[in-house]
């Protein structure tokens, strides 16, 4: 894709149809991700590891 075809698909106006299905896959994603969160959860170390992170972006605020 060129950057001029990108700049015409980036602009161009999401029917309400595209926008309905668009939010159905993310809604269908998430709810796959929620299936696989409540068979396997994530180990509570692993957990804690991640609370005491400071991620990037918490990094750039400060």
């Amino acid at each position: 894709m060129t950057d001029a075809e990108f700049e015409v698909y980036r602009n161009r106006v999401i029917t309400q149809q595209e926008h309905d299905e668009i939010m159905a896959d993310i809604r269908r994603i998430g709810e796959e991700i929620h299936q696989v969160a409540l068979e396997d959860p994530l180990p509570d170390d692993f957990i804690d590891y991640c609370k005491g992170r400071k991620f990037f972006r918490q990094a750039v605020a400060q």
